[in-house]
């Protein structure tokens, strides 16, 4: 899947390959975990990636990856992002649904939940 992305009026392609049958793809980083998200800078995904399974669920894609964040007074966190991506019916809208689940909770850190992030692919 090839997606192309603006950022100050440059146009960016990236290009991902995701296999349903769940054996785990390696893609660029498009996101990551952090305690500070308004100091996260592009350039800070630069030479990073994410590691992930897909597989299908119904009429959807579902992506799962897992991110590690050193938190002081608190040991290692775990998180999941579930990527959910689905075509509309006329193949013209690609739809990602995006969430992160913590995967121990029994740290005395809890982050506050996140609301789904949302995005939406038009076919060009």
């Amino acid at each position: 899947m090839v997606i192309a992305s603006e950022s100050n009026g440059q146009i960016t392609k990236h290009e991902f390959t995701y296999f349903t049958d769940e054996r785990g793809e390696t893609n660029e980083a498009t996101s990551v975990i952090t305690t500070n998200p308004s100091a996260v800078r592009p350039e800070d995904l630069k030479n990073k990636v994410t590691e992930s399974k897909t597989k299908w669920s119904g009429d959807k894609i579902v992506t799962r990856s897992r991110f590690r964040m050193n938190v002081p007074g608190a040991s290692v966190l775990e998180f999941e992002q579930v990527d959910e991506w689905k075509l509309s019916s006329d193949g013209k809208v690609l739809t990602q649904t995006s969430r992160v689940n913590l995967q121990n909770s029994n740290q005395p850190f809890i982050p506050s939940n996140a609301p789904d992030k949302k995005r939406v692919f038009n076919r060009q």
